[in-house]
């Protein structure tokens, strides 16, 4: 475990963020992070699959810097928990490698964590709106949370990119591994105990998604049927039954949502109809998906959406990548014209 130096006696924030190499690929989120108005109050922990990973020159502007040794990676989730259990502060906030957030969001984060709050999400922007597959990706997991959003409190936040407090999470002992594959499982044990998830408008990030074909197909078919996997911990056969029976529907009910969503929202309502074939084609794919999950289990879906989960350049299309290469490039040479060196 490597780590920079500390300024203050404790952070308020600790910053998990898993990478399946080195910092090379954090290079914009580290920048976005490196922008927060609460630089000096966030513990950055990088979870990284072995101890060789070294901390790079310009990231000692906040609380503190760690690598942490994760082990091979199974899933992002267990490795944020690798994280999580040696997070200093209060709140943890799950990072990913491919979201950018705004400098007031971790500010605003903090500050919506009342006392019967356990969690607290932000609103999301695309990070690469133009292509109708990036923007159908960014819709089926983000739409529910996208800009312009009131302060709410549904019944789910975002997976990932969220504000939880360390000891509720810690407080569910070794489940946490397995209740922790599906977010949304985790939050619904936290609500069923009397907590509150709250959607925070005023935190604000940007997520850059999936825009390559043949990479989207497997994404949507994997990550549902881990989510159908472990979706139904705690309910009975009949009801499981009746969600296999049920299936076909769910990408039907879906898209009639996300349509009406986007009918309804002035700033959105553009995206019709360009928009509603890749909604449809993610959709079945994603209900196919779920249905192995409920029939089957999770298979090897587990081991294949954690490794999708890291350097998102990969499974861009030509000209997203080339876009990601540029904008790469300038945080890199942001990050190091002004160096503040980490010292581990």
């Amino acid at each position: 475990m490597q780590s920079a130096q500390r300024r203050h006696s404790a952070p308020d924030v600790s910053y998990v963020v898993p990478t399946d190499g080195d910092f090379s690929t954090l290079r914009r989120t580290l920048l976005a992070l490196r922008n927060q108005t609460i630089r000096d109050r966030i513990e950055i922990i990088v979870v990284a699959p072995r101890d060789d990973v070294e901390i790079p020159e310009g990231l000692d502007g906040f609380w503190g810097v760690r690598v942490v040794n994760g082990g091979p990676i199974i899933s992002s989730n267990l490795s944020r928990i690798a994280g999580i259990r040696v997070a200093t502060a209060p709140i943890v906030i799950l990072g990913e490698d491919h979201c950018y957030p705004d400098p007031n969001w971790a500010a605003a984060l903090l500050a919506a964590h009342e006392k019967d709050v356990a969690a607290v999400g932000p609103v999301f922007r695309s990070a690469n709106p133009r292509g109708t597959l990036a923007t159908m990706n960014f819709l089926v997991e983000y739409g529910e949370w996208m800009e312009p959003s009131p302060r709410r409190e549904p019944a789910e936040i975002a997976g990932h990119n969220s504000a939880y407090k360390k000891d509720l999470l810690l407080a569910f002992g070794n489940e946490l591994e397995t209740l922790f594959e599906v977010e949304g499982v985790v939050q619904s044990e936290l609500r069923a105990r009397g907590y509150k998830l709250v959607v925070e408008p005023a935190a604000r990030t940007s997520h850059l998604n999936f825009s390559d074909f043949a990479a989207t197909t497997r994404l949507r078919f994997h990550a549902s049927r881990l989510f159908a996997a472990y979706r139904p911990h705690g309910w009975s056969p009949f009801r499981r039954g009746l969600y296999i029976i049920g299936s076909p529907l769910i990408p039907v009910v879906r898209f009639v949502r996300i349509v009406r969503m986007l009918a309804r929202s002035e700033s959105h309502r553009k995206l019709l109809p360009g928009v509603m074939p890749a909604l449809a084609y993610g959709l079945v794919v994603s209900g196919l998906g779920e249905l192995a999950g409920y029939v089957a289990g999770a298979g090897a879906s587990r081991e294949l959406t954690g490794g999708i989960e890291f350097n998102r350049r990969r499974y861009l299309n030509a000209g997203d990548r080339r876009k990601y290469d540029e904008e790469d490039a300038k945080a890199g040479a942001e990050m190091t014209a002004a160096p503040m060196r980490a010292q581990a």
